[in-house]
Formats: C-alpha cells, structure tokens, sequence
C-alpha cells in the first residue's frame, strides 16, 4: 500500500512512495516509514513540535504561538489581549514571548491568578500601612482605603490634616445663649 507498482516490458518496477524508503518489494525491501521529524527534513517552524505520522508528518505551533506551524508561521499569541488568561480580575496581565504573566495591582497581594493565590485586598487600616491623620478614622476599601477626619476635626484626613474646628465661632454648637461656649 505504500508503493506504487509500475509495467515493464516483460517486468515491473515497485518504487515506495513519498515519505517511505526501501526497494517497494514484499519481504526484505519493504517500504519503511521515513521519520521526517527525527531526520530533521520536516519544515516545522522553530516554534512548532514535528509528529511523525504514516508516510509524512504534522506540524504544530507550540503553546502560546498560532498559526499553521510550517515554515515561520508560528506568531505569538497575545493571552492578555485574546482574553485566554487565568488571571485575576484584580490582576494586571502582561504578554510575554509564548506566555503571560499576572500580577495583582495596588493594594492586592497574591500569585495574581484565578484559584490558588488569587489576588486579595490588602487591609492597609489593619496593617497599619496607611497615612491617615492621628484624628481620622482609616476605612478600608477594594484595594485603597479611605481617610476621614474624627468628629470635630475636619481636612482630608491625611497625614496632619485633621485641624479642630471652633464650633463656638462657626455657630454649629448647642450651647443655651446665655451660655459661655468654651472650645
């Protein structure tokens, strides 16, 4: 089945056909399969893997490049463009030659991926990370958090923002009129 049989005047001629080697005849000759991937004849892309099949050979790009696999067909693929990544939706993807790489933003800890390690809120109140005012209350948010001057203090709440406000002179106290209002 993998020769081809030819007349001759009184004779034949048996040839193999393309991707075998040997004589074409039954028995000592035989036709052999030629292993392309293995002689180093096949014209997979660098890229590619080379699997031998009967008589010929496959050519596949391998993981994270596309294309046909011949020749210099094999281009990278963009995981984090083509949304085949596995990383967190708190995670920043970043394409890499045949792969990508995730990595947890601001205020996330973890691996960056979906699953094991994902990407979790860093509790910047509780860890003590944060620079809000002695006199502001830290609240946490996803992945920041929030600063806000206590009662009777009002700025940003950052750092030393947090001023005492005169509620004698601003009017906001409850003070009787014939009351003295002492700040």
């Amino acid at each position: 089945e993998s020769a081809n049989c030819s007349n001759t005047v009184g004779s034949f001629e048996c040839q193999c056909g393309a991707g075998y080697e040997g004589n074409g005849t039954v028995g000592e000759g035989n036709c052999t399969d030629v292993d392309e991937c293995a002689a180093g004849t096949d014209d997979c892309d660098a890229l590619a893997t080379c699997n031998n099949t009967k008589g010929s050979f496959v050519c596949a790009c391998n993981s994270g490049y596309e294309g046909n696999g011949t020749n210099t067909t094999c281009m990278d693929v963009n995981e984090c463009v083509e949304a085949t990544n596995n990383c967190h939706e708190s995670a920043n993807c970043s394409n890499t030659v045949g792969s990508f790489e995730c990595q947890c933003g601001a205020g996330y800890e973890g691996n960056g991926t979906v699953g094991e390690g994902n990407c979790t809120d860093v509790d910047e109140c509780a860890a003590g990370t944060d620079d809000c005012d002695a006199l502001a209350t830290c609240n946490n948010t996803k992945g920041s958090f929030v600063c806000a001057c206590n009662s009777g203090y009002e700025g940003n709440g950052t750092n030393t923002t947090c001023m005492d406000v005169n509620e004698c002179v601003e009017a906001t106290n409850n003070c009787h009129e014939s009351a003295n209002c002492s700040n």
